[in-house]
């Protein structure tokens, strides 16, 4: 199972870090996840073939990062991106 933590971080007040498995990732690891993501999107969901592709998994962290929140579960269901609870 992976752990991921948010700990007081050392460099101010509020200051936060991150961790998966005990180990702090760097923005630029965290770039590399979401490259091989949208990659991947492309490869599943080719535009050149009508799809989306990447086009789609980036509008749809863009959206989150902008409005700086993170989906709600109807949210999540309606766009058929990533896990949500079931509803009943």
């Amino acid at each position: 199972m992976i752990g991921i933590e948010i700990k007081p971080g050392s460099k101010g007040e509020g200051d936060q870090l991150v961790t998966v498995n005990g180990y702090a990732l760097s923005f630029l690891e965290i770039l590399e996840i979401i490259l091989i993501l949208m990659s991947n999107e492309d490869k599943l969901y080719p535009p050149k073939q009508g799809f989306m592709g990447a086009c789609k998994l980036s509008d749809f962290y863009m959206k989150y990062i902008k409005e700086r929140r993170m989906p709600i579960d109807q949210e999540l269901k309606d766009l058929k991106l990533g896990k949500f609870k079931p509803e009943g």
